[in-house]
């Protein structure tokens, strides 16, 4: 019915004092049963919109984001390429600083990271903190890791795809990585 909004309206802006408005960042669960809003330009409340109950709520999280990624089932968040967090927003560790992309697999809990030097790392989420499983250098560069990196992976979790300045690197996941 498009004369009553299906949800309420979540204003991630700070204000328009300037004439600009802040910009929000979402992501969601692989699954679609969870997706997480914030503000990418100030530490303002976070929302949570349920798909199994059509509800979005403001959560008791004030965090500022300029990426969010959620794994699979909504229950591991990757916050700005470096924060991970479980379900309930308690930190389970940090990927390095240096880190420029990273995503989840799509199907192991395994987090996959590329960092400013080229390398790849991957990372064991099975538990209640972040492990780091192995590091490796691809067959070649992404390009400039000053300028934006995109990275994402297959659906069978075997292979990721770093978008760059130099095109796309197309890495194996090696089988002591995953």
């Amino acid at each position: 019915n498009w004369d009553r909004p299906f949800l309420e309206l979540v204003i991630l802006a700070t204000g328009l004092e300037d004439g600009w408005s802040d910009k929000g960042v979402a992501g969601a669960a692989g699954d679609g049963s969870r997706v997480l809003i914030a503000s990418a330009a100030a530490a303002v409340d976070m929302y949570e919109y349920d798909s199994a109950t059509s509800t979005l709520r403001r959560i008791d999280q004030v965090m500022r984001a300029d990426s969010i990624q959620l794994d699979r089932t909504g229950s591991r968040i990757l916050l700005n390429n470096t924060d991970v967090y479980d379900r309930d927003f308690q930190l389970l560790g940090q990927l390095p600083a240096n880190t420029i992309a990273a995503v989840f697999s799509p199907n192991l809990p395994r987090l996959y990271a590329y960092d400013s030097t080229g390398q790849l790392s991957s990372y064991d989420l099975s538990g209640t903190a972040v492990t780091p499983i192995r590091s490796w250098s691809p067959g070649a560069s992404a390009g400039d890791p000053l300028r934006r990196v995109v990275m994402t992976i297959t659906a069978e979790g075997w292979t990721l795809l770093i978008a760059g300045t130099s095109g796309v690197l197309v890495e194996y996941i090696p089988d002591n990585a995953r």
